[in-house]
């Protein structure tokens, strides 16, 4: 190894520890994980309050970070902070432009329960910001979405099975139709590095999880989830093969294309995914 690659290392190594300003405890990174789970999985809210799960949670992941005696070093998230801060104020300026020129929509409280909301995810993103930066734990957090949305795509065949909500128009009842395409939209591909990256026998079993995710994806009848999951995978593919021995990725992606245009059938599905087929052609 030479002087150069040798001094980079360290360098690179030195960087990344004096990257970490914030202490994140095992605590706050296990709730986290629950946290991420749960935004694969939004299947339940807080009874009674009607409340996302995930907002109680974030809630103490809050206080574990910004009510523990550590300094933050604030401008290491700066950019992203002004992302967030000018995406909240874009929704107050085209509140207030409305109201101006007199729109016929009046502002109800419905509206400020929104821009509430909107204001909570900010929130939520830069929390995020500041425990994947700091909590070590990418590989984890890899995993656990992953499983998640292998645990998404049984649901969604367990309804298709149990219920017979399968294929296009047949309002599945745990989620809506569109609320299944967005989650297998957003987070198949983790499903993906699942599967290459599990040894032995568990790559085989992982494998053929995917192979019903995927099934659940076709089945669920989601136009955009269809061409979104696509775009996700194919990205996720050529950016694997730049990294990874590149003739196992190239064939793996071949073996994708051919199985995301092959027709899954079942007594419900045939009809219902052709009709959709046709209406987006």
């Amino acid at each position: 190894m030479s002087n150069l690659s040798v001094a980079l290392r360290s360098r690179w190594s030195d960087t990344a520890i004096q990257a970490r300003d914030v202490y994140v405890s095992p605590w706050a990174r296990t709730l986290f994980l629950v946290f991420a789970a749960y935004l694969v999985l939004p299947i339940y809210d807080v009874p009674l309050a009607g409340l996302s799960l995930s907002a109680p949670i974030l809630f103490f992941i809050a206080v574990e970070i910004f009510l523990k005696p550590q300094r933050l070093l604030w401008r290491r998230y700066f950019g992203w902070m002004a992302i967030a801060y000018l995406f909240w104020l874009g929704l107050l300026m085209s509140l207030a432009g409305n109201a101006l020129q007199g729109s016929a929509i009046p502002f109800t409280s419905a509206d400020s329960i929104t821009l509430i909301r909107f204001a909570y995810w900010v929130l939520a993103f830069l929390i995020t910001l500041i425990v994947v930066a700091n909590g070590g734990f990418h590989i984890q957090l890899t995993v656990i979405l992953g499983l998640a949305v292998l645990a998404l795509a049984a649901l969604r065949l367990y309804e298709a099975l149990i219920w017979d909500k399968w294929g296009a128009w047949t309002s599945p009842r745990l989620m809506t139709q569109n609320s299944y395409g967005v989650q297998f939209s957003a987070f198949s591909p983790y499903a993906l590095w699942l599967a290459l990256t599990m040894k032995g026998s568990r790559r085989w079993i992982v494998g053929a999880a995917v192979l019903l995710m995927w099934l659940a994806i076709a089945g669920n009848g989601s136009r955009s989830s269809w061409i979104a999951g696509g775009i996700a995978t194919t990205i996720f593919l050529l950016l694997y093969a730049l990294s990874q021995r590149r003739r196992q990725v190239w064939m793996l992606a071949l073996f994708v294309s051919i199985f995301r245009h092959c027709p899954v059938y079942s007594p419900n599905l045939g009809h219902r995914t052709d009709q959709r087929a046709v209406r987006y052609s």
